[in-house]
């Protein structure tokens, strides 16, 4: 899975799924500007295959048909946690643009 880390995201979350070596990870200040907004996010995310992680619920509203990866920053989930649930989601889905997942919420 191709996983674009917005700005939300918190680097310790980025870590965890980097040194699994088992995802593509990028962080949105890489790839697009530091400040892109939400739209632009999503509109990059379809047209070059990402999976959208965030914990920006404004992503929840969206309709753009990408893949979403949404964690509650308040329910403060270990970035542990996360990068399991993410390996469980990847391993279901054929089509990464069909997830729409809140993590970990019983992915592991």
């Amino acid at each position: 899975m191709r996983i674009l880390c917005d700005q939300m995201v918190k680097e310790s979350f980025v870590s965890a799924l980097e040194a699994e070596d088992r995802h593509t990870v990028a962080r949105v200040r890489d790839l697009l500007a530091p400040d892109a907004d939400d739209g632009a996010i999503a509109a990059y995310a379809v047209q070059h295959d990402w999976t959208v992680l965030t914990a920006d619920d404004d992503y929840l509203s969206d309709d753009v048909p990408h893949g979403l990866l949404f964690y509650d920053d308040d329910s403060a989930p270990t970035p542990g946690v996360v990068r399991d649930a993410i390996r469980e989601i990847d391993r279901v889905y054929d089509d990464s643009t069909a997830i729409v997942e809140w993590v970990p919420d019983g992915w592991i």
